[in-house]
């Protein structure tokens, strides 16, 4: 990396999905502020659920004049639910699909609609590779029953471990998202000790997921307050004392008489780099 101006990603899964979570678009219009406020350089989202939404983010970011996400085939949806937005120009981005999306019955539905998968922006100034994905949750980690999940999100980092592996930016790479994997399962090892790549949030014990008094809404789906937001970087992006990263978005906001939450169920990471 050229400059010596530290860069700041945020990393943040929104539960921006119609129908099943509430108040999205005041939701949405709160996030923008709060994203104005803390100023990052690269802002990476998850479960963007339509383009709409991804249109009316862009037009609020307006001092991120940079943004991708790639729409599906069908219902304006946005492919993996990803979008970044970005103070930095990028000459090469591109979505990935996974080439496993899991069954139609069950909780995968929602991401075989999405089409889950990778997304892969290239920078020059900074010099980097970004990498941003939401690999499809363990749900077994709930439902014992649920082990084709586990089988499904193990075969799914997989190939974002390949991507990895095959970057050209080996010595500059960032890993955003809610990989949806626990520091202590085999996926993290892989990505760490395997990779060698670096979480700035290691050894942080706090739960990335909000509890259901903080979240405010009911989900049909099984949740579990464990850590599975990353910002997973190479290690010629640290430099000791320079590198810092914390959470964000937790506070909760009123949207109506009777519902108050968070801006999701999720904190966001917010990382600062200064190789």
């Amino acid at each position: 990396m050229t400059g010596r101006m530290p860069l700041r990603i945020l990393t943040f899964n929104c539960s921006a999905i119609p129908v099943l979570t509430p108040a999205v678009r005041p939701r949405l219009l709160r996030l923008t502020a709060e994203i104005r406020k803390l100023d990052p350089d690269l802002i990476c989202l998850q479960e963007v659920g339509l383009e709409s939404y991804a249109r009316l983010l862009k037009e609020r970011l307006r001092r991120w004049p940079f943004s991708f996400w790639e729409r599906a085939r069908r219902g304006g949806v946005v492919c993996g639910g990803l979008a970044v937005f970005s103070k930095k120009p990028f000459y090469e981005a591109c979505f990935e699909p996974f080439s496993r999306q899991g069954p139609w019955l069950g909780y995968s539905l929602l991401a075989r609609m999405s089409r889950k998968g990778i997304m892969r922006l290239k920078f020059r100034d900074p010099e980097l590779e970004l990498l941003h994905a939401h690999p499809v949750a363990d749900y077994s980690a709930t439902r014992r029953t649920w082990t084709r999940y586990a089988k499904l999100q193990e075969r799914q980092v997989a190939q974002l471990i390949g991507r990895v592996r095959s970057s050209g930016h080996s010595g500059r790479l960032v890993v955003a998202g809610d990989l949806n994997f626990t520091p202590d399962s085999g996926s993290y090892a892989a990505m760490t000790d395997g990779l060698g790549l670096v979480d700035l949030m290691e050894g942080e014990r706090r739960p990335s997921i909000l509890s259901d008094r903080e979240w405010g809404a009911s989900f049909w789906i099984p949740r579990r307050r464990v850590r599975i937001d990353y910002l997973l970087v190479s290690r010629d992006l640290i430099r000791r004392g320079k590198t810092r990263a914390g959470y964000v978005f937790d506070r909760v906001f009123r949207w109506s008489r009777t519902l108050e939450s968070a801006l999701s169920d999720h904190c966001g990471v917010l990382g600062e780099l200064q190789p």
